[in-house]
């Protein structure tokens, strides 16, 4: 005996329902990104990372290429950190580590090419910079933030808030004396930061073609206004 039609619908329709509640808890309730805070050492030339890694057995050490693409990074000081704060055991491959599958804080030193921070993610994460006081990115002209940056300065970055690793946070009454970028759920970051000197020089610059302009514009000015 065949069904009837509305027998033949109930599961189409159960699955579309079931489709929809789906979709819903992904909207509603989006998966939670992870963490990684980087700290730009005191001479712009190197960073510290902390960073979560979730379910996976291996970590490659690797930094965006001229194109965007993955190349592989140098990397020292590595520390990989059970969830319970304790160490993790691993093994060293050179431009990535092995270690018994699980869920992580991956830590380790690089290299940062002309005040120019990169960072590029599998996955989607909360990214804090810190960067130190002897550095801005807020001039245009010299330094820039990627797509989804807030730019927090050094007094808005909370008191407890410290660095891990071999760096240190300069901590006083009124809170970092750096500044902090924090990008939520991107899975690339860049900035592009300047010290004071080149401001310097960038204001000196700028004068030495203001007087130019003034040297030559005055003179033809007067001299246009004579012939009216």
């Amino acid at each position: 005996m065949r069904s009837t039609c509305g027998d033949r619908r109930g599961p189409k329709v159960a699955a579309c329902c079931s489709a929809l509640i789906l979709l819903l808890v992904f909207v509603v309730f989006p998966a939670s990104a992870l963490d990684a805070t980087f700290f730009v050492a005191e001479n712009g030339s190197s960073y510290h990372v902390d960073m979560e890694i979730n379910d996976v057995s291996e970590f490659s050490f690797e930094k965006p290429g001229v194109l965007g693409e993955k190349v592989p990074a140098e990397a020292g000081n590595i520390s990989l950190i059970y969830q319970n704060g304790s160490a993790a055991p691993f093994e060293d491959k050179g431009r990535s580590i092995e270690f018994e599958k699980g869920n992580y804080t991956v830590g380790y030193d690089s290299g940062i090419d002309n005040h120019d921070f990169q960072a590029l993610f599998d996955n989607r994460y909360n990214i804090s910079v810190y960067l130190p006081s002897v550095f801005d990115v807020r001039n245009p002209l010299l330094g820039m933030v990627s797509t989804g940056g807030e730019v927090i300065a050094g007094d808005e970055v909370s008191e407890d808030e410290s660095l891990s690793g071999n760096n240190t946070v300069n901590d006083t009454d009124s809170g970092y004396e750096g500044l902090r970028i924090d990008w939520v759920k991107r899975n690339y970051a860049e900035i592009r930061f300047y010290d004071s000197f080149q401001e310097k020089m960038l204001m000196i610059f700028g004068s030495l073609w203001l007087v130019v302009a003034v040297v030559f514009l005055v003179p033809y000015l007067m001299t246009r206004r004579r012939k009216e």
